[in-house]
């Protein structure tokens, strides 16, 4: 038996650091990290190769989007509104802030008012959001969009985990959890997993009906399988 950790949408490391935290995870684990952003990548891989916590660890980065299918697909990257960063001392005081914990070593958290790299890029296509959800709000807006490698997570799945394996993930997709999880749920594949720390985006989907009953779908089956959910944020 394999214990395996899964982060999709890995960011800058934040979920991983929690989850080394949360379930004690050592080198015996085998940790898989997939994040397709490129300008996220390069300060994932920083994070990863200098936080204490990790730099010791077993971690496979995969520069692939988690999808449905294989294939190549256009990414919205989300990055600061310069606006509201010059204009707003909230916002400023805000994220400079961060940029000092990120540099003393106490956050994974970091911006470059010039990069499209603040956390909500997503591969799902803009006109399915609602305003809320384009990423048009104080802090982050809708940078510029680029071509993102996919891969099929339920194949990959089941080709790199075995059903006595003990695996935990979490996923922040941004909208594109949705068709992943009821396509493993087809496949029969999330059955394998012990833990889920998912955050659901329906907040963001403009046709919220349909999302919901696409939610609460994958929510039955993951609690009729007696699989633990944690709400992600």
């Amino acid at each position: 038996m394999n214990k395996i950790f899964l982060d999709c949408g890995s960011g800058h490391g934040e979920g991983l650091i929690k989850h080394v935290e949360k379930f004690k995870i050592d080198e015996e684990w085998k940790i898989f990290c997939f994040e397709s952003n490129p300008y996220t990548l390069k300060h994932l891989k920083k994070v990863i190769k200098t936080n204490k916590l990790l730099k010791n660890l077993s971690i496979e980065v995969v520069e692939k989007a988690v999808w449905i299918e294989d294939s190549e697909t256009q990414m919205s990257l989300e990055g600061v509104n310069l606006d509201s960063y010059k204009n707003n001392k909230g916002i400023k005081d805000y994220l400079d802030r961060l940029n000092t914990e990120f540099e003393k070593g106490n956050s994974t958290r970091f911006f470059d008012v010039d990069t499209p790299d603040w956390g909500g890029s997503s591969i799902v296509n803009p006109e399915f959001f609602n305003k809320e959800g384009l990423f048009q709000d104080e802090i982050g807006e809708i940078k510029k969009f680029v071509s993102v490698k996919c891969l099929d997570f339920n194949q990959w799945t089941v080709e790199n985990t075995n059903k006595e394996d003990f695996i935990v993930m979490k996923m922040d997709i941004e909208g594109a959890e949705y068709e992943v999880l009821r396509k493993m749920i087809k496949e029969d594949s999330l059955k394998r997993f012990n833990e889920l720390s998912i955050e659901f985006h329906l907040w963001m989907m403009r046709d919220k009906e349909k999302i919901s009953e696409s939610e609460k779908f994958i929510r039955d089956y993951i609690h009729k399988n007696k699989i633990n959910l944690v709400e992600w944020e």
